[in-house]
Protein backbone atom coordinates (compact mmCIF):
# COMPACT_ATOMS: atom_id res chain seq x y z
CA UNK A 1 0.00 0.00 0.00
CA UNK A 2 1.34 3.42 -0.91
CA UNK A 3 1.50 5.71 2.06
CA UNK A 4 1.92 9.37 2.65
CA UNK A 5 5.45 8.82 3.79
CA UNK A 6 6.48 8.27 0.16
CA UNK A 7 6.55 12.00 -0.51
CA UNK A 8 7.54 13.31 2.90
CA UNK A 9 8.21 12.44 6.52
CA UNK A 10 4.75 12.34 8.02
CA UNK A 11 5.37 10.04 10.99
CA UNK A 12 1.98 8.34 11.06
CA UNK A 13 2.54 6.77 7.61
CA UNK A 14 -1.10 7.09 6.60
CA UNK A 15 -2.97 5.82 3.59
CA UNK A 16 -2.99 8.64 0.98
CA UNK A 17 -6.75 8.30 0.55
CA UNK A 18 -7.20 9.00 4.25
CA UNK A 19 -4.81 11.94 4.00
CA UNK A 20 -6.65 13.60 1.09
CA UNK A 21 -10.13 13.10 2.53
CA UNK A 22 -9.01 14.40 5.93
CA UNK A 23 -7.24 17.39 4.40
CA UNK A 24 -10.17 18.56 2.31
CA UNK A 25 -12.75 17.80 5.03
CA UNK A 26 -10.89 19.86 7.62
CA UNK A 27 -10.19 22.66 5.15
CA UNK A 28 -13.78 22.93 3.89
CA UNK A 29 -15.21 23.00 7.40
CA UNK A 30 -12.61 25.57 8.52
CA UNK A 31 -13.38 27.76 5.49
CA UNK A 32 -17.11 27.77 6.31
CA UNK A 33 -16.70 28.92 9.92
CA UNK A 34 -18.05 32.33 10.94
CA UNK A 35 -16.99 32.32 14.58
CA UNK A 36 -13.51 33.36 15.70
CA UNK A 37 -13.40 30.83 18.53
CA UNK A 38 -14.23 27.97 16.17
CA UNK A 39 -11.62 29.24 13.70
CA UNK A 40 -9.08 29.28 16.54
CA UNK A 41 -9.89 25.62 17.20
CA UNK A 42 -9.16 24.89 13.53
CA UNK A 43 -5.86 26.79 13.76
CA UNK A 44 -4.89 24.88 16.91
CA UNK A 45 -5.66 21.60 15.14
CA UNK A 46 -3.49 22.65 12.19
CA UNK A 47 -0.60 23.52 14.53
CA UNK A 48 -0.92 20.15 16.28
CA UNK A 49 -0.77 18.37 12.92
CA UNK A 50 2.30 20.41 11.98
CA UNK A 51 4.01 19.37 15.21
CA UNK A 52 3.41 15.72 14.28
CA UNK A 53 4.43 16.20 10.65
CA UNK A 54 7.67 18.02 11.57
CA UNK A 55 8.26 19.72 8.18
CA UNK A 56 11.60 21.47 7.58
CA UNK A 57 11.49 24.76 9.47
CA UNK A 58 12.95 26.81 6.60
CA UNK A 59 10.42 25.40 4.13
CA UNK A 60 7.57 25.94 6.61
CA UNK A 61 8.59 29.52 7.41
CA UNK A 62 8.91 30.42 3.73
CA UNK A 63 5.42 29.15 2.93
CA UNK A 64 3.81 30.81 5.95
CA UNK A 65 5.50 34.15 5.28
CA UNK A 66 4.47 34.09 1.61
CA UNK A 67 0.85 33.34 2.52
CA UNK A 68 0.68 35.97 5.25
CA UNK A 69 2.12 38.66 2.98
CA UNK A 70 -1.01 38.20 0.87
CA UNK A 71 -3.18 38.20 4.01
CA UNK A 72 -1.57 41.50 5.05
CA UNK A 73 -3.34 43.20 2.15
CA UNK A 74 -6.65 42.30 3.82
CA UNK A 75 -5.56 44.27 6.88
CA UNK A 76 -4.60 47.20 4.68
CA UNK A 77 -8.05 47.40 3.04
CA UNK A 78 -10.87 45.80 5.04
CA UNK A 79 -10.63 47.59 8.45
CA UNK A 80 -11.17 51.06 6.98
CA UNK A 81 -13.51 50.13 4.12
CA UNK A 82 -16.03 48.02 6.05
CA UNK A 83 -18.79 50.02 7.75
CA UNK A 84 -19.39 49.60 11.46
CA UNK A 85 -18.60 50.97 14.89
CA UNK A 86 -15.58 53.28 14.67
CA UNK A 87 -12.67 52.42 16.97
CA UNK A 88 -10.11 54.86 15.49
CA UNK A 89 -10.35 57.80 13.15
CA UNK A 90 -7.86 60.19 11.57
CA UNK A 91 -9.38 62.67 9.15
CA UNK A 92 -11.53 60.87 6.61
CA UNK A 93 -9.99 57.46 7.45
CA UNK A 94 -11.87 55.48 10.10
CA UNK A 95 -11.26 51.93 11.23
CA UNK A 96 -14.31 49.88 12.23
CA UNK A 97 -14.55 47.16 14.82
CA UNK A 98 -16.32 44.90 12.35
CA UNK A 99 -13.51 45.36 9.83
CA UNK A 100 -10.88 44.38 12.39
CA UNK A 101 -12.90 41.34 13.47
CA UNK A 102 -13.44 40.21 9.87
CA UNK A 103 -9.74 40.63 9.05
CA UNK A 104 -8.78 38.67 12.15
CA UNK A 105 -11.23 35.90 11.26
CA UNK A 106 -9.86 35.68 7.71
CA UNK A 107 -6.29 35.56 9.04
CA UNK A 108 -6.99 32.77 11.51
CA UNK A 109 -8.96 30.69 8.99
CA UNK A 110 -6.39 31.12 6.23
CA UNK A 111 -3.50 30.12 8.51
CA UNK A 112 -5.47 27.13 9.79
CA UNK A 113 -6.05 25.86 6.24
CA UNK A 114 -2.41 26.49 5.31
CA UNK A 115 -1.20 24.55 8.35
CA UNK A 116 -3.53 21.65 7.56
CA UNK A 117 -2.31 21.43 3.95
CA UNK A 118 1.36 21.75 4.92
CA UNK A 119 0.99 19.04 7.54
CA UNK A 120 -1.06 16.51 5.57
CA UNK A 121 -1.06 17.10 1.81
CA UNK A 122 2.40 18.61 1.28
CA UNK A 123 4.35 15.45 2.25
CA UNK A 124 2.54 13.47 -0.46
CA UNK A 125 4.48 12.98 -3.67
CA UNK A 126 2.86 13.56 -7.07
CA UNK A 127 2.61 9.79 -7.49
CA UNK A 128 1.03 9.54 -4.04
CA UNK A 129 -1.59 12.14 -5.00
CA UNK A 130 -2.36 10.26 -8.21
CA UNK A 131 -2.60 6.96 -6.38
CA UNK A 132 -4.93 8.50 -3.80
CA UNK A 133 -7.16 10.07 -6.46
CA UNK A 134 -7.33 6.75 -8.29
CA UNK A 135 -8.23 5.00 -5.04
CA UNK A 136 -11.03 7.51 -4.53
CA UNK A 137 -12.38 6.65 -8.02
CA UNK A 138 -11.72 10.06 -9.57
CA UNK A 139 -11.96 10.25 -13.40
CA UNK A 140 -8.86 9.02 -15.20
CA UNK A 141 -8.61 12.17 -17.30
CA UNK A 142 -8.46 14.31 -14.17
CA UNK A 143 -5.67 12.13 -12.77
CA UNK A 144 -3.70 12.33 -16.05
CA UNK A 145 -3.93 16.12 -16.04
CA UNK A 146 -2.82 16.29 -12.43
CA UNK A 147 0.11 13.90 -12.84
CA UNK A 148 1.36 15.48 -16.06
CA UNK A 149 0.99 18.96 -14.64
CA UNK A 150 2.91 17.98 -11.52
CA UNK A 151 5.63 16.40 -13.65
CA UNK A 152 6.10 19.30 -16.06
CA UNK A 153 5.35 22.45 -14.13
CA UNK A 154 8.80 22.46 -12.53
CA UNK A 155 10.47 21.87 -15.90
CA UNK A 156 8.57 24.77 -17.47
CA UNK A 157 9.43 26.86 -14.44
CA UNK A 158 13.13 26.22 -14.99
CA UNK A 159 12.71 27.11 -18.70
CA UNK A 160 11.14 30.44 -17.71
CA UNK A 161 13.93 31.15 -15.22
CA UNK A 162 16.55 30.44 -17.87
CA UNK A 163 14.83 32.75 -20.36
CA UNK A 164 14.50 35.49 -17.78
CA UNK A 165 18.17 35.14 -16.74
CA UNK A 166 19.24 35.28 -20.41
CA UNK A 167 17.16 38.43 -20.93
CA UNK A 168 18.69 40.07 -17.84
CA UNK A 169 22.20 39.24 -19.09
CA UNK A 170 21.31 41.07 -22.31
CA UNK A 171 20.35 44.20 -20.39
CA UNK A 172 16.63 43.61 -19.94
CA UNK A 173 15.20 45.40 -16.92
CA UNK A 174 11.44 45.02 -16.38
CA UNK A 175 9.67 48.37 -16.36
CA UNK A 176 6.18 49.61 -17.15
CA UNK A 177 6.96 50.70 -20.70
CA UNK A 178 5.68 49.08 -23.90
CA UNK A 179 9.12 47.61 -24.67
CA UNK A 180 9.17 45.65 -21.40
CA UNK A 181 5.64 44.34 -21.97
CA UNK A 182 6.55 43.32 -25.52
CA UNK A 183 9.60 41.37 -24.32
CA UNK A 184 7.62 39.65 -21.55
CA UNK A 185 4.87 38.75 -24.05
CA UNK A 186 7.47 37.22 -26.40
CA UNK A 187 8.94 35.22 -23.53
CA UNK A 188 5.50 33.98 -22.52
CA UNK A 189 4.71 33.00 -26.13
CA UNK A 190 7.97 31.08 -26.36
CA UNK A 191 7.16 29.33 -23.08
CA UNK A 192 3.76 28.26 -24.45
CA UNK A 193 5.45 26.92 -27.59
CA UNK A 194 7.91 24.95 -25.46
CA UNK A 195 5.03 23.60 -23.37
CA UNK A 196 3.18 22.48 -26.51
CA UNK A 197 6.30 20.80 -27.91
CA UNK A 198 6.98 19.03 -24.62
CA UNK A 199 3.38 17.86 -24.40
CA UNK A 200 3.60 16.36 -27.89
CA UNK A 201 6.87 14.61 -27.07
CA UNK A 202 5.40 13.22 -23.86
CA UNK A 203 2.33 11.95 -25.72
CA UNK A 204 4.53 10.18 -28.27
CA UNK A 205 6.67 8.68 -25.52
CA UNK A 206 3.60 7.37 -23.70
CA UNK A 207 2.20 5.84 -26.90
CA UNK A 208 5.54 4.15 -27.62
CA UNK A 209 5.38 2.60 -24.17
CA UNK A 210 1.96 1.13 -24.83
CA UNK A 211 -0.25 3.69 -23.13
CA UNK A 212 -3.84 2.77 -23.95
CA UNK A 213 -5.73 5.47 -22.05
CA UNK A 214 -5.95 3.63 -18.74
CA UNK A 215 -3.64 4.08 -15.81
CA UNK A 216 -2.12 0.93 -14.29
CA UNK A 217 -3.46 0.55 -10.80
CA UNK A 218 -2.57 -2.17 -8.34
CA UNK A 219 -5.30 -1.20 -5.89
CA UNK A 220 -5.17 -0.42 -2.20
CA UNK A 221 -5.30 -2.77 0.72
CA UNK A 222 -7.74 -2.10 3.51
CA UNK A 223 -7.01 0.85 5.75
CA UNK A 224 -5.04 -0.02 8.87
CA UNK A 225 -5.55 0.87 12.51
CA UNK A 226 -3.57 4.08 12.15
CA UNK A 227 -5.87 5.27 9.39
CA UNK A 228 -8.96 4.48 11.45
CA UNK A 229 -7.58 6.21 14.54
CA UNK A 230 -6.55 9.25 12.52
CA UNK A 231 -9.97 9.39 10.83
CA UNK A 232 -11.64 9.36 14.24
CA UNK A 233 -9.30 12.13 15.34
CA UNK A 234 -10.29 14.23 12.31
CA UNK A 235 -13.98 13.57 12.93
CA UNK A 236 -13.52 14.67 16.55
CA UNK A 237 -11.84 17.90 15.43
CA UNK A 238 -14.63 18.63 12.94
CA UNK A 239 -17.28 17.90 15.58
CA UNK A 240 -15.50 20.21 18.03
CA UNK A 241 -15.34 23.03 15.47
CA UNK A 242 -19.02 22.64 14.59
CA UNK A 243 -20.02 22.48 18.27
CA UNK A 244 -18.12 25.69 19.05
CA UNK A 245 -19.59 27.32 15.93
CA UNK A 246 -23.12 26.45 17.07
CA UNK A 247 -22.50 27.23 20.77
CA UNK A 248 -21.25 30.73 20.00
CA UNK A 249 -24.00 31.53 17.57
CA UNK A 250 -23.18 35.20 17.16
CA UNK A 251 -20.94 35.46 14.08
CA UNK A 252 -17.85 37.62 13.99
Amino acid sequence: MAHAGEGGKFPLNLDPRCVLVSTFSLSIVAACLYNLTAATVALFAGIVLLLYARPPLRHLARRLVAANIFIAFIWLVVPWTMPGATVWQAGFVSISREGIQLSLLATVKANAIICIFLALAAPLSIAGWGNALRGLHCPDRLIWIFLLMGRNIFILGSVWQNMYAAARLRGFSPRGGPRSWRILANMLAFLLIRASERGEKMREAMLLRGFSGKLPYAGHSAMGKRDVVFSLFVIAIIACMLWVECFFRKPV
